[in-house]
């Protein structure tokens, strides 16, 4: 007769230590249902305090709620082509997307910040946790805000040209660079 190896564990730490990841899983459980019973009682009666402010963000200008369809649709296919979640999106994408429609579609800031603000409001509008204020986003923004800034400053001294200076002169620098003799 051969005999069966039994594994060198010790069964009774075995044992315990699956009780308690089961008592942990059902403890966490119990608080999520906990946090969630808490968040009800809490939107019964906050929502009818801020039942002007919850219409006023619903009744967007259509033209704000078309950008908003455009900019989450822009997000969708992002994702979707990269075969990533888009809603809720994760900061990091939300940064990619950014720096995508700056680099490769010579997206101005004003058009960024529209596609964060679109981002920030459907994420809000499906109550979700809204990536656009973490630092991530918020830092990739601030950078590419200043390096736009810095865009604009290198082609606005780049545009003036050593000659222009020169004829902006007065004339008595004017003659003195032409070689001419200045007389009082």
């Amino acid at each position: 007769m051969t005999e069966s190896k039994v594994p060198d564990i010790d069964l009774v730490a075995y044992v315990e230590e699956a009780g308690a990841r089961l008592e942990r899983e059902r403890k966490t459980k119990e608080q999520k249902q906990f946090e969630s019973d808490i968040c009800e009682g809490i939107r019964k009666y906050l929502v009818p305090a801020i039942e002007a402010e919850i219409a006023e963000l619903a009744e967007k200008t259509p033209g704000t709620k078309k950008a908003h369809l455009r900019a989450a649709e822009k997000l969708r296919k992002f994702c979707v082509e990269r075969d990533v979640t888009p809603f809720p999106t994760r900061p990091e994408f939300v940064c990619w997307l950014l720096f995508h429609e700056v680099e490769e579609n010579g997206a101005g800031i004003a058009t960024i910040e529209k596609l964060v603000d679109a981002i920030s409001y459907m994420h809000r509008l499906r109550n979700a946790y809204d990536c656009t204020q973490d630092i991530l986003v918020r830092t990739t923004l601030k950078h590419l805000i200043k390096k736009n800034q810095k865009q604009k400053e290198s082609k606005s001294t780049a545009s003036e040209k050593p000659a222009d200076a020169v004829s902006k002169t007065n004339g008595l620098t004017n003659a003195a660079l032409e070689g001419a003799e200045y007389s009082n």
